[in-house]
């Protein structure tokens, strides 16, 4: 009998320890190791992150838009065609913001994201293109990003917004019907209250990029 209950107590025993060698284990959560292991958790310590903060409501202007190529080879594959279609952005902020995250939206309808982290500097300007762009050849100190989506402006006239990574309008324009071959852009120029013009009625403003609208034709 006294070795029955021995054994049992023993049982008991041994159960109480399982069971709270289990609750440790739940509590303390997996291993730093573990973590590491997790494909997930792994590229999220990984991912560049920016040095500056994000662009805020009213430092970036668009500037230029260029809907409708007709002739311009803007990216320069020998083509013009709507791959050449392009936003200037100026970016008027007082200290360095970044654009990463940022959408852009015509009249209602996502047309893809901006995936840069590269921090902007005042004055700065920033050629927008759709995703199936070649690289760019930019004045020095300017910079190309591509969406993550062919940008595919209307020829006849739209509203643009750009949608901060919070959800915020950073900037807006609505530009009229496009003019075969030649761009729009704010008059006065760098305005973000200005209206659009033809690019070959400004006089060639300070912002403007001249290789938006005067590279040469494709014959």
């Amino acid at each position: 009998m006294r070795f029955r209950q021995q054994a049992r107590w023993l049982s008991i025993i041994s159960l109480v320890v399982l069971a709270t060698g289990a609750c440790s284990v739940l509590a303390d959560g997996p291993s730093f190791e573990d973590w590491r292991a997790d494909g997930r958790a792994l590229q999220a310590e990984t991912t560049p992150k920016p040095n500056c903060l994000p662009v805020r409501t009213g430092e970036i202007v668009i500037n230029e838009v260029l809907a409708k190529p007709a002739g311009i080879d803007l990216d320069g594959d020998g083509l013009s065609n709507n791959r050449d279609e392009a936003l200037e952005l100026l970016f008027v902020g007082t200290f360095a913001g970044h654009l990463d995250g940022t959408r852009l939206v015509l009249d209602g309808k996502n047309r893809g994201s901006i995936t840069d982290i590269t921090c902007l500097h005042p004055n700065q300007l920033v050629v927008v293109t759709g995703s199936t762009a070649q690289a760019l050849v930019l004045p020095a100190g300017s910079r190309h990003v591509r969406l993550t989506k062919p940008l595919n402006l209307r020829d006849d006239g739209g509203h643009l917004q750009l949608i901060g990574a919070l959800g915020t309008v950073l900037g807006q324009a609505h530009y009229p019907a496009a003019q075969p071959g030649q761009s729009q852009v704010r008059q006065p120029d760098g305005d973000a209250f200005g209206g659009f013009v033809s690019h070959l009625h400004t006089g060639g403003g300070s912002h403007s990029l001249g290789s938006v609208s005067m590279l040469p034709a494709v014959h």
